[in-house]
């Protein structure tokens, strides 16, 4: 038994070594006491049974807390063989560092990855393999080669899934190092991630897996998508450099949500000065070109696993906040089949839920008018909210109707990016039962489209505005399928909404027929002009595009 310094305790022959390192802590708090603390972290078992055969072992040492027990897990780390079969090339089986990157061997806290000299960095990748590798090196004059090739297999055998969970991937990377001091080396890297937790019995939403895409967005692009992404990123980013001329409707809408808009961050952006911005006043919001940055260098990742979601974990933990990291790293889209129903003739495919468009859609005749829309709308209370909508259709024929919503607004503000945490959990109307983990929330978002008997796209659209945006839809959908009028002058048709017993109605609806619904003892409410609050509709159709003058759209051709 003998112990070479800074080798581990040799024991035997043909040899095993055993060896251990610890961590030490010094914190001291602004209030409260100063501590320190020794503690060992991880234990290393290693062994050479034969002459081409090296078997290596991590076993780190981890406290786990609860509320009711302190207990330490043992975590592997690593867990691997190495088998050498010729000079220049080995075998590696089992749990190891991905070559990619240098790794701190010893790492400690916190696990560094560099491409060059040690530099903390955010992991962008999950460090560890379960799988196979190739490796070797050759000499060449003046220098060496190093080369690696590896697969996982298998997911990880931790008690805790890494921070970026993954069931399989390919990487490799090659290095010339010159004897004269200078490198250069190449890495690659693909992988898959896990799908989202299962329901009981049943399969994730979403289980469909392919190489690693963490959003919406980046699922369709990669479906989809022609153009780069640094590529799709770079109008977003000229419009955050430049700033950009407030709409009239969006600057009464800042008008009424100014006491939102304007906390924290929020005064500087829509309040510069003191006074709320107005028409034709430039927004600025300067953050929003660091954010858009990142998420163009990043990847759509930035937010789920890199530099905005640090940002937004930070915020969160600082607030009192419910998101953690496993929140994040579980995120995943979700594909869902559409509701299709028949209309005029046509096939209408919608997404389902809380805006009953395919429902209000089956129950509606459009003969009938304002009436017949009227009662197609008043089957049943529907829910609120704050949504963006756009729709777009390519030369080729392809279209795409892209929904989104904030809510409200939370006035919460990521420090250094301008993006602003949305309000979902808080809008009360989307709640219909009680909610749970995993889930996705209710909501009203309806991007649709219309297919005509011989199944070819005819119409695209969606809309924004909440309950309204139902309401808008359908008359739309009316207009252009059953009368035969252009997008444009369906969108611009004044409409009414229902809310209760109250019937809200801009100018331009059929007085006649208003002052029945008084007569019969309604409540009619008519709006001086024509206004936000009815919604915003986009669409793109066979007789043209239309975008909704309520919203300050507008229509582009490129």
């Amino acid at each position: 038994m003998r112990y070479p310094s800074v080798h581990g305790l040799r024991v035997g022959e043909p040899g095993l070594t055993l060896a251990e390192y610890g961590a030490v802590d010094l914190l001291h708090e602004e209030v409260g006491a100063t501590t320190f603390r020794v503690e060992i972290t991880d234990l290393f078992v290693i062994c050479d049974p034969l002459a081409r055969v090296h078997l290596f072992s991590e076993i780190d040492m981890v406290d786990q807390e609860n509320p009711h027990e302190q207990r330490r897990t043992f975590l592997t780390d690593r867990l691997f063989g190495d088998f050498a079969g010729f000079d220049w090339l080995n075998l590696r089986v089992g749990k190891f560092l991905t070559p990619i990157g240098r790794w701190n061997q010893i790492h400690a806290r916190p696990l560094v990855w560099t491409t060059s000299r040690p530099l903390a960095t955010t992991l962008p990748f999950d460090p560890y393999v379960t799988g196979a590798m190739l490796f070797g090196s050759r000499f060449p004059r003046a220098g060496t080669l190093t080369y690696s090739l590896y697969g996982q297999f298998t997911n990880s055998f931790d008690v805790e899934p890494p921070a970026q969970p993954m069931d399989r991937g390919v990487g490799g990377r090659v290095e010339y190092a010159s004897f004269g001091g200078w490198s250069v080396a190449g890495s690659y890297l693909a992988f898959t991630a896990l799908p989202g937790e299962r329901e009981p019995g049943g399969t994730a939403a979403g289980d469909e897996r392919g190489w690693r895409h963490l959003a919406g967005l980046d699922t369709l692009w990669r479906a989809h998508g022609r153009l780069p992404w640094a590529r799709l990123v770079e109008p977003a980013l000229r419009v955050a450099r430049d700033g950009v001329a407030m709409p009239a409707a969006h600057a009464a809408c800042l008008a009424m949500l100014a006491p939102v808009m304007t906390m924290r961050e929020g005064a500087s952006m829509y309040a510069p000065g003191g006074a709320l911005l107005a028409d034709g006043d430039v927004l600025r919001q300067p953050g929003l070109v660091r954010a858009l940055e990142l998420v163009r260098d990043e990847g759509a990742a930035t937010v789920y696993s890199g530099s905005i979601a640090a940002a937004l974990l930070a915020l969160v933990e600082e607030r009192g906040g419910a998101i953690t990291r496993s929140d994040l790293d579980g995120y995943t889209p979700v594909w869902s089949e559409p509701v299709d129903v028949a209309f005029a003739g046509r096939r209408v495919t919608t997404r389902g839920g809380l805006s009953g468009i395919a429902e209000t859609l089956a129950r509606f005749e459009p003969a009938g008018g304002e009436q017949a829309l009227l009662d197609a709308l008043e089957s049943g209370p529907v829910p609120d909210g704050h949504t963006t909508n756009f729709a777009v259709v390519d030369a080729d024929g392809n279209a795409c109707v892209l929904t989104t919503s904030l809510g409200l607004g939370s006035g919460d503000w990521l420090p250094g990016l301008d993006l602003h945490l949305n309000s979902m959990l808080g809008e009360t109307d989307l709640i219909r039962a009680p909610l749970r983990p995993g889930e996705r929330m209710a909501s009203m978002m309806a991007p649709t489209l219309v297919f005509d008997s011989s199944g070819a796209p005819e119409l695209a659209l969606g809309a924004a505005g909440g309950t309204r945006l139902r309401t808008a839809l359908v008359g739309v959908l009316g207009a252009v399928l059953h009368e035969g009028i252009a997008p444009q002058a369906a969108i611009d048709r004044p409409r009414f909404h229902p809310a209760g017993a109250v019937l809200n109605a801009e100018p331009g609806v059929d007085e006649r027929w208003l002052q029945a619904l008084e007569r019969a003892g309604r409540t009619v409410r008519r709006w001086p002009a024509r206004h936000h609050y009815f919604g915003g509709v986009s669409a793109v159709g066979r007789s043209g595009a239309g975008a909704d003058p309520r919203r300050s759209g507008a229509v582009r051709s490129v």
